[in-house]
């Protein structure tokens, strides 16, 4: 499962993945719940927006940490798209207008992966009554 952030996000994300939209950081946690609560053994996926210049200029990067605040409440992990330091955007529809969408792909497609691999381990970690 993959809850995106913004309208451009979730309309460029949604339209690669059928992801479900929750319109803006504030509603990240009621849909990531809404969506937990019926399906508890999913992955679940936070696909943030990433202000990594603003960590530039010493400011928070909110939307990464609201996606982050929200997936460790959820059981949940996070999607950030990565940019090069010098592209402005923040988000993933940023993302495939400056870098295409077999950039956009492959970064989802990874990010996907490797929140199934942390659920597995952190599944198997349970049962094995350790942490992941």
């Amino acid at each position: 499962m993959l809850v995106a952030e913004g309208y451009a996000t979730a309309a460029t994300l949604h339209r690669e993945t059928g992801l479900a939209v929750a319109f803006n950081a504030g509603n990240l946690g009621p849909v990531a719940e809404a969506l937990r609560q019926p399906y508890p053994e999913k992955p679940l996926v936070i696909a943030g927006d990433n202000d990594h210049a603003k960590e530039r200029q010493g400011k928070p990067n909110v939307g990464r940490e609201k996606a982050e605040e929200e997936a460790a409440r959820v059981g949940g992990t996070v999607l950030l798209p990565t940019f090069r330091p010098e592209d402005r955007g923040t988000d993933w529809n940023d993302l495939a207008r400056s870098q295409g969408r077999g950039e956009l792909v492959e970064q989802v497609s990874a990010g996907l992966a490797r929140g199934e691999r942390q659920r597995t381990a952190a599944d198997l970690a349970q049962s094995r009554g350790t942490q992941a």
